[in-house]
């Protein structure tokens, strides 16, 4: 094998490595946002949030303009809107798409 041969099979060992660990990132993120959901349906609020981060901020669409709600805003929205209001409310993921770091 040659100097070129050689540095082209490690820039592709080194590319499929780069996108195995990009694969197995994008089922660890979706695999977490099924957890989310399993967990909303499941009325677990308080497990939701040991799925996250304490910076997360949430987006919601109250009065036509957006808020980003922290933990305990929207902990307050689930419990008044979706579980009070609409008590047989569930979230059902048909297809999920991911891509960087969002899913």
């Amino acid at each position: 094998m040659n100097v070129v041969d050689g540095l082209y099979t490690s820039l592709l060992k080194a590319r499929t490595t780069a996108s195995s660990f990009d694969a197995l990132k994008l089922e660890k993120n979706k695999e977490l946002v099924r957890q989310y959901f399993d967990l909303f349906n499941e009325l677990k609020i308080e497990k939701m949030q040991e799925l996250i981060l304490p910076k997360h901020r949430f987006a919601s669409h109250i009065s036509r303009r957006w808020i980003g709600l922290e933990w305990n805003g929207h902990r307050e929205l689930l419990s008044s809107v979706c579980y009070t209001a609409f008590s047989d409310f569930r979230l059902d993921i048909e297809e999920m798409i991911a891509g960087g770091n969002k899913v």
